[in-house]
């Protein structure tokens, strides 16, 4: 049910950076299979206990005026089968792992016959001594499928598998193959591998967890974040108006992206409003998307998206007699 630590870790992990899970067809699918196998023990079980039960309900006492009775598991209104059990799980991993339809990557049935020629030829996952690995394979071919997709290119792919066997390194462990290595990094692909999820939350993902608002502040100034929206609050207000006396924060989530070695960046979900706007005596609500870059000790904010709702129009503005904070 994904509640143990290292799961609460990784989705805490997954919302305070841009990470997102990649799932792979044929692993949902064996989640489900699982998952199904498991709910049809249970339902076996519950119907095996029910039916001993029934045993000791089906009896006649007329003297308390009983005439038996009889439990029933299913056929009941609105009664869950195992199939309505097995769709709200999957529903629930989705929503837990916030997976999207572009998250699920699809195996591709012309790679069979690349298989198939892997499988003779012994080529990793496959076995060195065995022509098992089917499953292994397809997961591979759906991870290098990767370097087809938009900006995965672009940042680094994880792959966590205690399947150390098939895809680790037999003389450096917590390694991958270096056969395999070659092979994702002959597409482009960026890809590290962990053989487990603690040694990934250990080794790669405690940096991103040890960060919290307050040190995002530190970096990410509101006086930096106003400079950058100065362009678009500017012809929100006259032309003797401070922008940085007139911008109000309501709101700012940050998100700790990926760091590589001499580049740090931060996006920010900024909500507030702007005062003595050219809609007088009121203010005008804004939301942005704006990203902090720190690129070898050079500094750079910039706004990537903002927005404000239609705004009224006022023919003859009548403006106050003194403006706050003008210069």
């Amino acid at each position: 049910m994904l509640s143990g630590m290292r799961w609460k870790r990784l989705i805490e992990y997954i919302g305070k950076t841009d990470a997102t899970i990649q799932m792979p067809t044929v692993v949902w699918e064996e989640i489900k299979r699982n998952y199904t196998k498991v709910v049809n023990g249970l339902f076996a079980n519950a119907s095996s206990a029910i039916e001993k039960l029934n045993h000791h309900l089906n009896f006649r006492a007329p003297h308390f005026s009983y005439w038996g009775a009889r439990l029933e598991l299913s056929g009941q209104p609105k009664a869950l089968s195992v199939a309505d059990v097995v769709e709200r799980y999957l529903s629930f991993v989705k929503e837990t792992l916030q997976l999207k339809g572009k998250d699920f990557v699809r195996w591709d049935r012309s790679w069979f016959e690349e298989i198939i020629d892997r499988a003779i030829n012994r080529v990793k996952p496959f076995g060195d001594e065995s022509d098992k690995g089917f499953k292994d394979t397809l997961l591979w071919k759906t991870i290098l499928s990767l370097a087809n997709r938009p900006g995965f290119k672009d940042g680094p792919v994880i792959l966590i598998s205690s399947n150390s066997k098939d895809f680790g390194d037999p003389q450096e462990k917590g390694k991958i193959h270096p056969a395999l290595q070659r092979e994702a990094r002959d597409l482009g692909l960026n890809l590290h591998y962990f053989d487990s999820l603690d040694a990934f939350l250990e080794k790669w993902a405690y940096d991103a967890m040890a960060v919290n608002a307050s040190l995002m502040k530190q970096v990410f100034s509101d006086a930096m974040l106003k400079t950058a929206l100065g362009k678009f609050v500017r012809p929100l207000l006259r032309k003797n108006e401070a922008i940085e006396c007139n911008i109000f924060f309501s709101g700012i989530n940050y998100k700790f992206e990926s760091e590589v070695p001499g580049r740090v960046a931060v996006r920010a979900s900024v909500s507030g409003y702007v005062t003595n706007t050219l809609t007088p005596h009121e203010y005008l609500d804004f939301s942005a998307e704006a990203i902090y870059k720190e690129d070898r000790e050079t500094e750079k904010v910039s706004i990537e998206n903002f927005v404000v709702p239609a705004r009224r129009e006022y023919p003859n503005p009548v403006w106050p007699e003194e403006d706050f904070c003008s210069k």
